[in-house]
């Protein structure tokens, strides 16, 4: 058995993706956790992937970027490029 752990990106169909990759590697024995923020967490409706949350709710990038998709009914490039550069940010400082 191996331990494999992936990090989902903000997007919903990239959070399922890596939900079925990880119930397939479950199926076959391996251990799988999934690594994201907690807005991801609260986005996850499969129970019986393990989730290991990093961040806290208040600095969320998931949050922050879906939530001004929202309010300007499309997404921007500095938006995006903020985004990216938290959530890089955030997964250096709190994976290793």
């Amino acid at each position: 058995m191996k331990r494999v752990a992936a990090v989902a990106n903000a997007g919903g169909s990239h959070l399922m993706a890596m939900c079925a990759i990880g119930r397939e590697l479950q199926r076959r024995g391996h251990e799988f956790v999934l690594i994201g923020t907690p807005y991801q967490r609260s986005q996850l409706r499969i129970a019986d992937i393990r989730f290991c949350p990093i961040g806290d709710d208040a600095h969320d990038p998931v949050r922050t970027y879906v939530e001004g998709a929202r309010q300007t009914g499309s997404v921007s490039i500095s938006g995006t490029v903020r985004y990216m550069k938290d959530m890089a940010h955030l997964l250096c400082t709190e994976v290793p």
